[in-house]
C-alpha cells in the first residue's frame, strides 16, 4: 500500500512539504557546531569541529543557570583516519558560580573531565556581594597550586532536623543538632567526621555555620557551609548546603590523562592536547580522556561520536540528553540521531530513522501549540545478531527498537534480506509493530536436559537427541509458564520457529532458534545453539488516529508513520514533560527559555540485550542482603558486572566482577528495584519485605570512655538472649553475639556511634552510644521531680544529684538552662563522688516545663491553679504547726463520724435479735467479733480506721517489678523512704 493510495492529494502535499523542511534542517544542523555529536564525513562537516556541553552530554552542564566551561575542539584528517597530534584541545576555564543558596554570592568554578570543581573563593565584599562569598574571609585560588577540589554538594533545598537527629553530609561528615529552643530560636550544631566532633557552635536563625581547613598548601579554606533559616515546631531549620572536598586533584603541566596531555595551566584557564596521533580506524572505540571516548563507527565513510560513562549528576538523571535548545545561544528546532544518541543512527550509511523538529517560526516561547512537534519515524533495515539470518525491518522509538517485518530472501541481497523466509511479512504496512525481545548469538553449547529461558514466560527444553551420524535430530520442548507449548525435533544446522499471528498477520515466527552442531560422547552431550530471535506477540498499534501518550500518530505507510503532538504542551520552567514511550523533555528552571530531550528510563539506543534480577526469597527490614544481576549472553546468563542498580530510583552503586551488590532496606513496604547498564535494555521489578516475627534489642552501660572494654548484650522483644547475632559499629562489624547474647567490644576514640544487630528472620535492633573522652565526666544521677508539685508562679526548689562517672577527679561548670535561661554552677567532684545541686524555678507556663543540666532535659508538668505541693505545699506564712493541728482535727472528725456510724448499726442488729442471745451462740463468744461488741463503739471503729489510710497510695497492681535494697532505682528509694517519713508523722499526730 503506497502513499498516494492512502492521502488524499492535500495531505499528500503537506506531506511532501513536511518532510523536504525536515530534511532541509537536518542537513543544515549537521553543518552546525553546536547541533550534532557526530561527527559525518558525507555530511560535509567542517573538518575543525567543535563540541560543547550543548552537543555532548558527557561534560559538566547546569542547565538551570546555563553553566558550563568545557570544550573539546578536533581537527579531522580524513585522508588517513586519524587526529594528528595537537589537534585534539580540550580546554575548561574557570567561571563565577552562583551558590544553590544564592545568597552566598558567588564561588570560582571550573568543570573537569565533566565533573564540578572548586577553583577559589573571592573574598566578601558586601558592595560585590552577588561576585564573592559571603563566608570567605580572604582570597583563596586552587589553581595556583595546580589542584582542584570537587564540588560535593550544593542544595538549597529545606531540610527540618530534630534535636538529637543527624544530617549526612559527603566523605563521612555529619551534622548533629541539639538544644533546639523555639524562644531564642538558636540550636547547638556539632560537625562531626567519622564520627568524632571536629566543631561545635551554637547558630541563630539567618545565619551560616562555616568549617575550614588548610588545603595543600591553599591555606585555610571553607570547606562546608550550612545556612540556617529558622526554627520551627522545636525543628532547626536549613536551607543552603554547600561542601567541596577536602583530597585534591592534581593539574599540574604535562600530566598525562590517556590520550590527552595537560599543555598549559594558569589561574583561569587548563588546556590539553593529544601528544600523539589518534587513529580512527573503522570499528574502534578510542579512550581519549577518563571517561571521554571516541566511538568510530564500522563504515567506509568517516562517522565517530563522543561517548562516555554517566560521571555527572546530571547525566545520571538524564542520561542520554539531546543537543540543548537555547533560546538565546542555540536555537536549534530539529534533532536526529546525530544530535541526539536516544534516537536511532544507522552507521553503515548515516541514515537516522528518527526525526524530531519543532515547526515554530522565530524562537520558541513556553507554549508549543497542537501539531507543531513532528516526530517521523521509518523503517530501517536491522541485522540479526546471527548474521547468518540476514536482516530485518525495524523502526524505533526514542531507541526502543520495534519489528516491522521479515523481507523474502535474496540470495544477491543476503544481508538485507530474511533466510528462513521466502515470503514477506510487514506489519507495520497493516499498522502493527512488535518489541524486538531478544536478538542475540552465543557459541555457548548445552547439554541434554538444559533449559533455556526467553521472555514473556517462554523457555526452551532441550530433551533428548535422537538417531545418528548425519541424521541426528534434537528433541525439545517449547514451555510457557511451565507448561508445554509445543514438542519438537529438529535436525543439526536447522532453524527452530514457532509462528503466532500478530495484528492482521498470521503465521508470523515471533520465536526462532538456531539449532548448531550436536555432538555425542561416551559420557556427555553438546548443543550448540548459536541464534535465538524473540518478539512480542502483543502488538502496538501505530494506525492513523492511535494516541500514544502525549502525541498521536498522524499517518501510517509501509515504509514508517509519523506522530504530532495531540495537546499543547507547557514549557514551564522546571518541567520534565513526557511525549511518547520514553521520550520526554526537560525543561530548565530558568527566565530563558532553556530545554532538552532525554530518556525517561535510561535505556541508549538499540538495546535488545537483556538483565536480570536474583534476589532472596524473603527480605528482612533493615537486613542486609545480595542484590545479583545477570546478563543475557547468547542464550545464556552471565555476572552482570558494574551494572547499576537503582533502589526506588536512587542509585546505591555497581556489582561488583560477580554481578552482585549488597543493599540494606529500611521499613516495611514494598521497593523497586532497577538495573542499568551499556547495551542492556534497564529491568525493573518489586518486592515487599517481610516483616519478622521478632525484633531485637541492645543494651549497654550508660557511660562508655574511649578505650573501655564494654559488653552489649542483644535481645529479641520477649527478653530472650540472642545468639549469632552481628553486631556492627558505624557499619563495622564487631563481633557475634554468644550464648548468653553478649559481645565484648573496645571503645575507640570520643565521639558518637552508631551500633545495630541483624539476624535472618528477625527485624534489625539499632542504638547509638556516646564514647566519653578519657577523664572527668559528671552526670545526673538522680533528679526526683516527679515527687514534686509545681505551681503556676510559685517557687520551686529542684535537687539535683550529679555524679562523677568518669575516670579522674576533675572541676566543672554544671550548666542549668530553663526558659532560655542559663546557669552555671561550679562543682568539684572525686570520681564516683555525688553532690546535690538545687536550682529554683518559677513556672510560668502551664503543661509540661522542660529544663536542662548539662544537655540532659527533664519534664515536669504545672498546675494551673497556683497551688503547688512538694517544697511548696504551704505558701512560708503558714507553720508546720498549724499544718500538723489541722491534720489533727481532720482526723478526729473521721474518726467521730466512724464510731456513730458503727454503734447506730450494732443498736438496729440488737433491736432484730432481743436483748439475750440464744444459748447455741455462746460457743462463739471467744470470738474477736463478740469482745470488740462490748467495747464502745468509737473505740471499735478505731482500730479499722487506721489502717486501711496508706492503702490508697500503695503500687497499682499491674507494676510486677521487685527490687532488692541494691538494685532500686533512686526514684523508687526517695518515694518510699518519704512514704514511710508520712506514716510516721501521722501516727505522731
Amino acid at each position: 500500500m503506497n502513499i498516494r493510495k492512502q492521502a488524499p492529494r492535500k495531505l499528500l502535499l503537506f506531506l511532501i512539504l513536511l518532510l523536504t523542511v525536515a530534511v532541509c534542517l537536518n542537513a543544515a544542523t549537521a553543518a552546525e557546531t553546536k547541533g550534532s555529536n557526530i561527527w559525518d564525513e558525507d555530511q560535509r562537516m567542517p573538518s575543525t569541529y567543535n563540541w560543547t556541553p550543548y552537543i555532548y552530554s558527557g561534560f559538566y552542564y547546569d542547565a538551570d543557570t546555563n553553566l558550563y566551561t568545557e570544550s573539546l575542539e578536533m581537527s579531522i584528517t580524513t585522508s588517513n583516519r586519524s587526529i594528528d597530534s595537537s589537534n585534539a584541545r580540550y580546554t575548561t576555564e574557570v567561571e563565577p558560580a552562583r551558590f544553590a543558596y544564592a545568597d552566598w554570592g558567588s564561588y570560582n568554578f571550573i568543570a573537569w573531565l565533566g565533573d564540578p570543581y572548586f577553583a577559589g573563593y573571592d573574598r566578601y565584599n558586601s558592595s560585590d556581594r552577588n561576585d564573592t562569598a559571603y563566608f570567605a574571609n580572604s582570597n583563596v585560588s586552587a589553581l595556583s597550586e595546580k589542584k582542584l577540589f570537587e564540588v560535593l554538594i550544593n542544595e538549597k533545598s529545606e531540610r527540618k532536623i530534630s534535636s538529637g537527629d543527624t544530617l549526612s553530609l559527603e566523605n563521612g561528615y555529619r551534622i548533629r543538632i541539639s538544644d533546639v529552643n523555639n524562644s531564642s530560636q538558636e540550636f547547638r550544631i556539632s560537625l562531626e567526621k567519622d564520627g568524632s566532633a571536629v566543631k561545635n557552635e551554637t547558630v541563630s536563625r539567618n545565619s551560616t555555620f562555616v568549617y575550614e581547613k588548610n588545603l595543600d598548601n591553599i591555606g585555610t579554606t571553607p570547606i562546608i557551609a550550612v545556612h540556617v533559616k529558622e526554627v520551627s515546631d522545636g525543628k532547626a531549620v536549613i536551607d543552603g548546603l554547600f561542601q567541596i572536598s577536602e583530597k585534591s586533584t592534581d593539574v599540574s603541566l604535562n600530566k598525562r590523562v590517556d590520550a590527552m596531555e595537560i599543555t598549559s595551566v594558569n589561574n583561569t584557564t587548563i588546556v590539553m592536547k593529544n601528544p600523539s596521533r589518534i587513529d580512527l580506524s573503522a570499528n574502534r572505540n578510542v579512550t581519549l580522556m577518563d571517561h571521554i571516548k571516541i566511538k568510530v563507527g564500522d563504515s567506509s565513510k568517516l562517522r565517530f561520536e563522543l561517548v562516555s560513562d554517566p560521571k555527572t549528576d546530571a547525566e545520571k538523571k538524564y542520561p542520554s540528553r539531546s543537543t540543548v535548545y537555547d533560546r538565546n545561544d542555540n536555537n536549534i528546532k530539529s534533532w536526529t540521531g546525530r544530535s541526539y544518541d536516544g534516537f536511532t543512527y544507522v552507521w553503515s550509511d548515516g541514515s537516522t530513522p528518527e526525526n524530531l523538529t519543532i515547526d515554530i517560526s522565530g524562537s520558541i516561547g513556553r507554549t508549543i501549540n497542537p501539531k507543531e512537534i513532528s516526530y517521523e519515524i521509518l523503517s530501517y533495515n536491522s541485522t540479526f545478531n546471527y548474521s547468518d539470518w540476514g536482516g530485518f525491518r525495524s523502526v524505533s522509538i526514542a531507541g526502543d527498537e520495534y519489528f516491522a517485518g521479515y523481507t523474502a530472501y535474496s540470495s544477491s541481497n543476503r544481508n538485507n534480506t530474511t533466510n528462513f523466509t521466502s515470503s514477506d511479512y510487514n506489519i507495520l504496512e497493516k499498522g502493527q509493530i512488535s518489541k524486538v525481545l531478544v536478538n542475540n548469538n552465543s557459541s555457548r553449547s548445552y547439554g541434554t536436559g538444559s533449559e533455556i529461558s526467553l521472555e514473556n514466560g517462554y523457555s526452551l527444553k532441550l530433551n533428548k537427541i535422537e538417531g545418528e551420524n548425519s541424521s541426528k535430530t534434537l528433541n525439545m520442548s517449547l514451555m510457557r509458564n511451565g507448561s508445554v507449548v509445543e514438542n519438537v525435533s529438529v535436525s543439526e544446522n536447522q532453524n527452530y520457529m514457532y509462528k503466532r499471528t500478530i495484528g492482521d498477520v498470521s503465521n508470523v515466527p515471533v520465536i526462532v532458534v538456531r539449532i548448531g552442531s550436536i555432538f555425542v560422547g561416551s559420557s556427555s552431550t553438546e548443543i550448540s545453539i548459536p541464534g535465538i530471535f524473540q518478539i512480542s506477540e502483543n502488538a502496538t498499534n501505530v494506525t492513523a488516529g492511535q494516541r500514544i501518550d502525549n502525541m498521536r500518530v498522524e499517518y501510517t505507510s509501509k515504509n514508517g508513520f509519523y506522530l504530532l503532538n495531540n495537546d499543547t504542551i507547557d514549557l514551564s520552567r522546571g518541567r520534565d514533560i513526557k511525549l511518547v514511550n520514553n521520550l520526554s523533555i526537560h525543561v530548565a528552571d530558568s527566565d530563558t527559555v532553556r530545554f532538552f530531550f532525554f530518556n525517561q528510563n535510561g535505556t541508549s539506543n538499540n538495546t535488545s540485550k537483556s538483565l536480570k534480577f536474583v534476589l532472596p526469597d524473603s527480605i528482612f527490614p533493615y537486613q542486609e542482603f545480595d542484590i545479583k544481576v545477570l546478563a543475557a549472553d547468547g542464550s545464556s546468563w552471565i555476572n552482570a558486572e558494574g551494572a547499576q542498580v537503582k533502589v526506588n530510583g536512587n542509585s546505591i552503586g555497581n556489582t561488583d566482577s560477580s554481578g552482585t551488590i549488597r543493599y540494606t532496606p529500611g521499613d516495611s513496604g514494598t521497593y523497586e528495584f532497577s538495573a542499568e547498564k551499556s547495551g542492556y535494555s534497564t529491568i525493573t521489578t518489586s518486592k515487599s519485605t517481610t516483616d519478622p516475627e521478632k525484633t531485637l534489642t541492645m543494651t549497654a552501660p550508660d557511660y562508655i570512655f574511649a578505650g573501655d572494654t564494654f559488653v552489649i548484650f542483644v535481645r529479641d522483644d520477649t527478653n530472650m538472649y540472642i545468639s549469632g547475632a552481628s553486631v556492627y559499629q558505624n557499619d563495622a562489624l564487631v563481633g557475634t553475639s554468644d550464648d548468653n547474647g553478649s559481645v565484648s567490644v573496645t571503645a575507640p576514640a570520643a565521639g558518637y556511634y552508631a551500633y545495630k544487630a541483624t539476624k535472618p528472620g528477625y527485624a534489625q535492633g539499632t542504638m547509638e552510644k556516646q564514647i566519653l573522652a578519657y577523664g572527668p565526666y559528671f552526670a545526673v544521677t538522680n533528679a526526683s521531680l516527679s515527687e514534686l508539685s509545681f505551681g503556676f508562679n510559685q517557687r520551686t526548689k529542684i535537687p539535683f544529684e550529679v555524679t562523677n562517672v568518669g575516670k579522674e577527679k576533675g572541676t566543672q561548670n554544671v550548666s542549668i538552662t530553663y526558659n532560655g535561661q542559663t546557669t552555671t554552677k561550679k562543682v568539684t567532684l572525686d570520681v564516683n563522688e555525688t553532690k546535690t545541686v538545687s536550682y529554683t524555678v518559677k513556672p510560668e507556663t502551664v503543661g509540661y516545663n522542660v529544663i536542662t543540666v548539662d544537655n540532659q532535659s527533664f519534664a515536669f508538668y504545672v498546675n494551673e491553679d497556683g497551688k503547688g505541693s512538694g517544697l511548696t505545699l504551704f505558701p512560708d506564712s503558714i507553720s508546720w504547726k498549724t499544718v500538723g493541728l489541722i491534720g489533727g482535727l481532720i482526723l478526729l472528725i473521721i474518726l467521730i463520724a466512724a464510731g456513730i456510724w458503727y454503734y447506730m448499726k450494732n443498736k438496729d442488729q440488737d433491736k432484730s435479735k432481743g436483748k439475750k442471745s440464744p444459748s447455741k451462740s455462746k460457743p462463739s463468744s471467744k470470738t474477736t467479733s463478740s469482745k470488740s461488741s462490748s467495747k464502745p463503739a468509737s473505740k471499735a471503729a478505731a482500730k479499722p480506721a487506721a489502717k486501711p489510710a496508706p492503702k490508697p497510695a500503695s503500687k497499682p497492681k499491674e507494676n510486677t517489678h521487685k527490687y532488692s535494697s541494691s538494685n532500686k532505682p533512686a526514684e523508687l528509694k526517695n518515694s518510699q523512704k518519704k512514704a514511710r517519713a508520712a506514716e510516721e508523722k501521722k501516727g505522731k499526730t
